[in-house]
């Protein structure tokens, strides 16, 4: 329950700490950022926001791009939840919503910024 408060803000609030190890692992790569900002503008043009049209998106994207999808998906879900862990990406973007999980996915560059300053703070 102690850890509920961190690992759950990012569904309540766009006010949390993204955990730098999984920052680090999953979004050190700049062009991994480029192309969550473009998936996140992808989504934004979605009509159908749902767990099954999520997933197709992404799926189609990472064909088009020629990147595997579980790279998109591990750095999709620390861009919104700030955890390497999670639910299904799908069902988080279901419950974060449209507006949200557009909104982090273009603001993937001052999450990585976030995680520094936190990283920071911890040394």
């Amino acid at each position: 329950m102690k850890d509920f408060a961190g690992s759950f803000r990012a569904f309540f609030s766009d006010d949390f700490s993204p955990d730098p190890a999984a920052v680090d692992k999953f979004l050190k790569d700049e062009n991994v950022r480029k192309l969550l900002v473009e998936l996140g503008e992808r989504y934004a043009s979605s009509t159908d926001f749902n767990e099954q049209e999520c997933e197709k998106i992404l799926r189609d994207f990472a064909t088009e791009k020629t990147v595997k999808a579980g790279t998109l998906i591990n750095g999709a879900r620390v861009a919104l939840t700030g955890q390497g862990v999670a639910p299904s990406l799908f069902a988080v973007m279901q419950a974060l919503g449209q507006k949200t999980v557009v909104h982090r996915l273009r603001s993937v560059e001052e999450l990585l910024s976030r995680s520094t300053a936190t990283e920071s703070k911890s040394l």
